[in-house]
């Protein structure tokens, strides 16, 4: 519709220009209903139409705005004012990508428009950076960004509120997650909103405690009385497909079908096996509310959250278990140590890394969980036998044990030290790595470093004699000599038995887990090496079974 020129108008403009006079001293109820006078004067006054929506964006109803802009560059498409105030609307609702759509026509026709162009071009890219900072986890850049658009751009935006309350969640500061989201919930414009943020409230309590059963319970609650909701659709399916897919993995270790379990676990972790984006976040809430920013189909079908930090630690660390029972302990060694990740106080995982690194020969490593350990669960006696056991293997054979690095036995030959050596640095090698996640590249680095101090040692007759008769320490490589302990004397308060276990295989429930001697990895229980550092306090080696 083209402006007019009306027999209304003398009177429409005069009404708009007292209308501009309460806006300017700041009385816009008063300047609101003078310009919607001026717009009875005469519906064809683009200019009443652009200054009502200034007067709304004002009252911060950024929806009667939008339509009011709306209708004035529906009179007069080419007027500029109207179209920066559009702009400036988009972006207080967090629509930035649209807002570049809506200007890109005009930044020729005016130096404002493309002065606003610029501005929110940057803004679509911070947007965007935030975006991809949440999905691959680096939660404190997406917070600072966030917290600037929100500060002095965006006033009225759901998902990008969401997004910032998901990158407290992801840092663990729940504390300031719920604070935020109750403000946002009292801002509210619509029940829409309301609703989603109280369900978001809950998660937030769900992700601290992991107590999936008391979310369940809320949710039904919650359904009652939001019926059309469809995130809580959602995540009320994915808990329960989560809760189906960790029993069958449960029900698969208990059999002793450990590689079948393995695969049942990852089928649930599948996410973190993939190269994560904006397109692919393993978030059902950020995958959610990026749909929504985006106004894309909201149905979804994801198992893994990455916010559920709890349960997230469980199948890491059950997926571990399987893979110290079939003596993959370096992988073993990654998911204990992502289950950490996930949840620092999670002690069965933090058994599993100590009880890996025994069997890796890392014994100073292993040392430093076992104490973690006794302080974190002091009412447990076995702790500490076990930090005896791996303090004595310490001693025995030194931080490292170039045997084992190398995977062969103690009595190889050179030859065998040169083949075991150049199999290891060409599986370790970066071109043959590059397909890897972060963690298991940077295990293939510590492999390779590892592999090549052995071989320096192993490799030299008179170094390997050495390293023989008197153990290896890396501050000080040939200290002590003589003895094959190092002159220690291996009583030292330590009972034999313990000693024996280590040795030997045993220290019960965590499963004999044998055999670290011997250059080939099989997949059935073995008794050669340093075997079977089991036990860990009646379990470690179990599976998590509980949806907690």
């Amino acid at each position: 519709m083209q402006s007019t020129e009306s027999h209304n108008r003398p009177e429409a403009e005069r009404l708009k220009d007292q209308a501009n006079r309460f806006y300017k001293n700041g009385r816009y109820q008063k300047a609101l209903k003078i310009y919607t006078n001026s717009i009875l004067a005469d519906p064809t006054y683009a200019v009443a139409y652009s200054n009502r929506g200034a007067c709304h964006m004002q009252l911060d109803d950024f929806n009667a705005a939008l339509d009011d802009i709306h209708t004035a560059l529906e009179i007069d498409p080419h007027y500029h004012r109207a179209i920066v105030r559009l702009s400036t609307i988009l972006c207080a609702l967090g629509r930035f990508h649209e807002c570049v759509t809506v200007l890109d026509p005009f930044k020729e026709e005016s130096t404002d428009i493309r002065g606003e162009m610029g501005k929110v071009e940057r803004y679509a890219t911070e947007i965007d950076k935030s975006l991809e900072s949440i999905a691959v986890e680096n939660y404190s850049n997406a917070e600072r960004i966030l917290k600037r658009l929100l500060e002095d751009v965006v006033k009225h935006s759901l998902p990008v509120a969401m997004m910032y309350a998901m990158a407290f969640i992801g840092q663990k500061k729940f504390d300031e997650a719920r604070q935020f989201i109750a403000a946002q919930k009292r801002k509210a414009k619509t029940q829409t909103e309301k609703d989603h943020f109280s369900f978001t409230a809950k998660l937030v309590n769900f992700y601290e405690s992991g107590n999936a059963d008391a979310l369940s319970a809320e949710i039904n609650q919650l359904r009652s009385i939001m019926p059309s909701n469809s995130l809580l659709r959602q995540y009320a399916k994915r808990l329960r497909d989560f809760a189906s897919k960790k029993q069958e993995g449960n029900d698969l270790f208990k059999a002793k079908s450990y590689e079948d379990a393995i695969v049942a676990y990852s089928n649930v972790l599948v996410p973190l096996e993939l190269k994560i984006t904006t397109e692919n976040s393993p978030s059902l809430l950020f995958s959610y509310f990026r749909n929504m920013y985006f106004e894309r189909d909201t149905h979804l079908e994801l198992v893994y959250d990455q916010f559920d930090f709890k349960s997230n630690a469980k199948i890491f660390g059950n997926r571990a278990a399987c893979y110290m029972s079939t003596e993959e302990y370096e992988k073993g060694l990654i998911d204990s140590e992502k289950a950490l990740s996930c949840d620092h106080q999670y002690t069965k995982a933090l058994a599993r890394r100590a009880q890996c690194y025994v069997k890796l020969g890392k014994f100073q490593n292993a040392v430093s969980d076992f104490e973690r350990l006794i302080k974190e669960d002091p009412g447990n006696p076995e702790w500490r036998q076990h930090l005896q056991a791996a303090q004595q293997m310490q001693r025995t054979t030194g931080d490292k044990d170039f045997y084992k690095i190398l995977e062969i036995e103690k009595s190889a030959s050179a030859d065998d030290i040169r083949k075991a050596y150049k199999r290891i640095t060409r599986q370790n090698h970066p071109d043959r790595t590059r397909h890897l996640s972060d963690a298991e590249k940077e295990l293939a680095q510590e492999k390779l470093q590892s592999a090549n101090e052995a071989y320096e040692v192993l490799s030299d007759p008179d170094k390997r004699r050495r390293y023989d008769s008197g153990g290896y320490s890396s501050a000080n490589p040939f200290g002590g000599g003589g003895s094959p302990f190092g002159g220690m004397n291996m009583g030292g308060g330590i009972p034999p038995e313990i000693l024996q276990m280590m040795m030997n295989g045993g220290m019960g429930g965590m499963g004999g887990m044998g055999g670290m001697g011997g250059s080939r990895r099989r997949r059935t229980r073995t008794s050669g090496g340093f075997g079977g550092m089991g036990g860990m306090g009646g379990g470690a080696q179990n599976v998590e079974c509980q949806q907690q």
